[in-house]
């Protein structure tokens, strides 16, 4: 490849990550607003995914939406499995030119429980039992093998996780990042993404009272966030970043030669 390719490479790779409640699959369900993003697939860990027919057209749901529900049910990590299945199916679609044009995980933060599930079950144990380094292990590992799959598809990914928050022992200073197993993790799995956000709420004025749903897109002395658009998107955006983004990209292919 060379530095053409990589100029008309538009697929958006985006960790996104907030409280609970912050309007992460909401943000997802916009992406359906957005022509160059549509088909829109999501793996539905969080089962939340009806929280989009508040905020997203029902035309552009019912004819541009597919998704999946996981969740393990009476055996202990088959979400996860399931997940696996559906990523082999996904790669091979997209290959061949039938596949969505966006893939989302909603959440990554409830898909580690069934992987957790499924770790315990292979080792003979109960899907509640406490884990042990090993376990840890095999969990990371797990995790981080599905992320780099997935964003290796040919295709826009959206990936939604829980935040974490780690205290500085010396300074006592709190950052956010996101809540994932183990010590490494949650500064590795950044590193697949171009985009990292952070959703928060912002309460609202007199004048609007209704809170607002915002993306931050550059960091903050707390927050981790990053974004190749810097300079053309605001530090802090609203759920029409998607279109914005659009926007962007169409100014760069007319100045691609």
């Amino acid at each position: 490849m060379n530095g053409s390719q990589l100029m008309q490479d538009k697929n958006k790779r985006v960790l996104l990550y907030s409280r609970s409640g912050g309007g992460k699959t909401s943000l997802v369900g916009k992406a359906l607003e957005v022509e160059t993003m549509c088909p829109l697939y999501v793996f539905d860990f969080d089962l939340r995914i009806n929280s989009i027919l508040a905020v997203v057209d029902h035309a552009r749901i019912v004819s541009q939406l597919t998704y999946d529900q996981y969740r393990d049910g009476t055996q202990p990590g088959s979400a996860f499995t399931n997940a696996e299945t559906k990523l082999r199916d996904l790669a091979a679609t997209i290959k061949n030119g039938t596949g969505p044009k966006t893939v989302a995980l909603d959440s990554l933060t409830f898909m580690e429980k069934s992987v957790a599930s499924r770790v315990l079950m292979m080792n003979g144990k109960p899907a509640n039992s406490p884990l042990d380094l090993q376990h840890y292990k095999t969990i990371i590992s797990q995790i981080e093998d599905f992320i780099s799959k997935l964003c290796a598809l040919d295709c826009n990914i959206i990936v939604t996780a829980h935040e974490g928050l780690d205290k500085d022992d010396i300074t006592g200073a709190v950052s956010r990042g996101i809540r994932v197993v183990g010590k490494a993790l949650p500064s590795v799995l950044p590193g697949y993404f171009n985009e990292l956000w952070y959703a928060e709420v912002v309460t609202g004025t007199i004048q609007n009272p209704a809170p607002q749903y915002r993306i931050r897109t550059q960091p903050t002395a707390q927050i981790m966030a990053r974004s190749i658009y810097t300079g053309r998107i605001d530090a802090l955006e609203t759920q029409d970043i998607w279109k914005k983004l659009e926007a962007a990209d169409a100014v760069s292919a007319l100045a691609c030669p």
